[in-house]
């Protein structure tokens, strides 16, 4: 039994089926609002794949990869079909796509009529201005020598010794991962270490130290002396 002849009888039995052009027409009307939403950059198409070799049927911002109405399906869409990642996937998010001079964000959604791959509304956003800046700011960095050369090495400059202790406190735990997931082994490490390094000796560190651990005063001093 053909695919017509099941549609069918599905509507003999009192189920309600909207054919393949209606589904599509109801995307057409939502082409236009995902492009005034995300602006001039972000080209929308609509594809009909009934019609490779013509499947665009609605576009706004088309100038980004010079595509109009009646263009054809691009290699992704064809391998989508091919491959049948439809079957698994209702769409696919942020992947990369490219024209001659311009990189894109790209997204498909993958609509679907009972089940049957009819068509694909994607977006694309031109990334082209944002790796420009990227690479504006890195050649900034290095004519002027901004780039970080040690990360193993930090400088607190505040000059209040609370912010100062708060902060060598809270750098030594969040290498360890940060306090919410710290095993008593761990702890008593970190107390160590900020014990050799002679953080424990500063007015008040003992007390944030506690605190930031969430044990209390005493159980920092049995640490320290393990």
């Amino acid at each position: 039994m053909n695919k017509t002849a099941i549609i069918k009888k599905e509507n003999e039995a009192g189920e309600t089926m909207m054919t393949d052009d209606e589904v599509l027409s109801i995307y057409k009307t939502i082409v236009p609002f995902i492009a005034a939403m995300s602006g001039p950059s972000c080209e929308v198409v609509l594809h009909d794949i009934r019609n490779p070799e013509h499947s665009v049927i609605a576009i706004e911002n088309g100038y980004q990869t010079k595509r109009k109405i009646g263009s054809p399906l691009t290699d992704f869409a064809m391998e989508s079909i091919e491959s049948k990642a439809y079957l698994e996937n209702d769409f696919i998010s942020n992947y990369s796509g490219s024209t001659k001079g311009k990189t894109f964000l790209s997204s498909t959604l993958y609509i679907k009529n009972n089940g049957r791959l009819i068509g694909m509304l994607c977006c694309n956003k031109d990334t082209s201005t944002v790796s420009d800046l990227e690479n504006a700011l890195k050649r900034v960095e290095y004519q002027y020598n901004l780039i970080v050369r040690s990360h193993d090495v930090h400088e607190n400059l505040d000059e209040q010794r609370d912010t100062m202790v708060m902060a060598a406190v809270s750098q030594i735990i969040e290498k360890h991962g940060g306090s919410a997931m710290l095993k008593k082994a761990e702890k008593i490490q970190i107390v160590q270490e900020l014990s050799n390094s002679g953080v424990l000796k500063m007015k008040g560190a003992v007390n944030e130290v506690a605190r930031q651990l969430n044990v209390s005063i005493p159980t920092i001093y049995r640490y320290i002396h393990k």
